[in-house]
């Protein structure tokens, strides 16, 4: 121990000089501790010889030197684990980290999104049924069912299982967090748009475009601005449009909304969600009193198309739908004992109904598509993301 102190003193750091001294220091304890107990093995025999009374098992001093080296030894392996620059304490060391399991499941669900959007765009080319174009033509609405998702994996991943505080280590470099996201997916849109750049900028030239308007949605391209601005929502490859929203929420995420967020109690996370709910709805309520509550007709152009745009593709309304995923995904996270133990409703029935809601067109009660997804499907798709979450995490899932 004065060996360890000697060594430890003149660097005034809360680390070792080296791992070369750190080393011969243990191989002495460790041969001290060696020589301890085989005098006391060789000195045990004597005793007894001598007519000297045997001591207890525990306090022999063959046992006392056995435990001195097992004691010895669990000092090397805490000291050698500590490393260079570092001081931590055995029971930090031994101290297993809370690992969340992986939900397959919510990653799936993507899936169910994709697929009824991808048919949607093609719809119009491939019928003139009605009564198709009317259920496969809902785009709008599900598109808001990403955004949950998105949300949903960030709160996940990003903040601490039963505790209502961030991943410090994940959020310590803003920046970091936002590039990494981005990265993602900007360099495929990089790789597109330059490919296909010439297409654009001959269909601009076809229509009498003037080349500093080509030259500014060619930079809001680039720099996934377009969906700030409901004019140029829809340049080059449309529904880049995504991406631009995604981008600005990704941005948010680090600072603004996720170390928030996360310290919210249950309570205040379900206030948190109807709250967001309730101005998300109130903006959709603001364009359908200036347009039509109902469905537009088929084939049909909006009424006011760049309210249209700034209700469905606007940045911020991204955002609040990102964040709703968030306080649904931590809500889970914070679940008691009780909240486990508790029957769930089986997933496939919020499904249903988030998918069902889809199903208003072909009715008199034939919303348009801004309050069915507001009032209707982000609200159900968000229960059925909980649903399966808490599914996944139980013996037998449904």
């Amino acid at each position: 121990a004065l060996e360890l102190v000697r060594l430890h003193a003149p660097t005034k750091e809360p680390g070792f000089r080296s791992t070369e001294a750190m080393a011969s220091v243990m191989t002495k304890v460790a041969a001290r501790t060696s020589t301890a107990a085989e005098e006391a093995a060789a000195e045990e025999p004597v005793a007894a010889a001598a007519g000297e009374p045997r001591a207890s098992a525990e306090g022999s001093p063959n046992e006392r030197a056995r435990k001195e080296a097992l004691e010895g030894d669990g000092q090397q392996k805490a000291l050698i684990a500590i490393g260079d620059g570092q001081q931590q304490k055995p029971a930090e060391l031994a101290k297993p980290p809370t690992r969340k399991p992986r939900i397959d499941a919510v990653d799936g669900c993507r899936f169910a999104l994709v697929f009824p959007i991808v048919i949607a765009h093609f719809a119009r080319f491939g019928t003139k049924n009605p009564t198709l174009l009317r259920l496969l033509t809902q785009e709008n609405v599900l598109v808001g069912g990403f955004f949950v998702i998105s949300g949903y994996v960030s709160g996940y991943t990003s903040t601490k299982l039963g505790e209502r505080a961030a991943e410090e280590k994940k959020l310590a470099k803003p920046e970091l967090f936002f590039w990494q996201r981005v990265m993602a997916y900007y360099p495929l849109h990089f790789l597109v748009s330059t490919i296909f750049a010439p297409m654009f900028i001959w269909v601009e030239r076809m229509y009498s475009t003037q080349w500093s308007t080509t030259a500014f949605r060619a930079f809001l391209n680039y720099t996934l601005l377009q969906a700030w601005f409901p004019k140029e929502a829809e340049i080059w490859n449309q529904p880049t449009w995504f991406l631009s929203a995604l981008t600005f929420s990704n941005l948010m995420m680090p600072t603004m909304v996720l170390p928030r967020v996360a310290s919210l109690s249950k309570q205040g996370l379900r206030k948190l969600f109807y709250g967001l709910t309730a101005v998300s709805l109130l903006q959709k309520v603001s364009y359908s009193e200036t347009s039509h509550f109902h469905s537009r007709a088929l084939l049909a152009q909006p009424m006011y198309p760049l309210l249209w745009n700034l209700t469905r593709f606007h940045p911020f309304w991204a955002l609040m739908e990102m964040t709703m995923g968030i306080a649904a995904a931590r809500d889970i996270m914070l679940d008691t004992a009780e909240d486990k133990a508790m029957v769930h409703t089986n997933p496939l029935l919020w499904f249903a109904a988030a998918y069902g809601s889809l199903a208003l067109r072909l009715t008199r009660f034939d919303f348009n598509d801004a309050i069915v997804r507001g009032v209707l499907f982000v609200p159900l798709w968000t229960k059925f993301l909980t649903s399966i979450h808490r599914d996944a995490l139980v013996e037998r899932p449904k």
